[in-house]
């Protein structure tokens, strides 16, 4: 979702979240968020966001992107999550979601 672009791709992510009937009172952990690509549409349901990444540099551009709309980003080393919390959703859209 860049911009006034939308992609079908972009249709399919709003299908795709859509189904999954989100709500204002959710934890939502993006694992493997990367840029944050999904943190724009998931915030249209106004879920309490997180998302974690092993990759610094990205944890870096979605913290620069979507810092204003996200509860808390963090760089994993392990496998691990690093956030002590309870998610009632965790999601990847690695290849899909």
């Amino acid at each position: 979702m860049q911009g006034d672009r939308t992609t079908v791709g972009d249709h399919l992510l709003e299908d795709s979240l859509a189904a999954l009937e989100l709500h204002d009172e959710l934890k939502v952990l993006d694992l493997g968020c990367g840029f944050g690509r999904l943190f724009p549409f998931l915030n249209r349901w106004r879920t309490d966001l997180y998302g974690t990444d092993i990759s610094a540099a990205m944890i870096e551009e979605a913290q620069k992107a979507h810092g204003n709309i996200v509860s808390e980003l963090a760089w994993k080393k392990r496998r691990k999550v690093p956030f002590l919390a309870t998610f009632s959703i965790e999601l990847s859209a690695e290849g899909g979601i």
